[in-house]
């Protein structure tokens, strides 16, 4: 899955990343 990362809100990428680490 491609991401466009520079159009991603700030809140959005966060929640990404706490999802991931959850993953972890």
């Amino acid at each position: 899955m491609i991401i466009p990362w520079q159009d991603i809100a700030p809140e959005t990428l966060e929640n990404l990343i706490r999802e991931f680490v959850l993953r972890e």
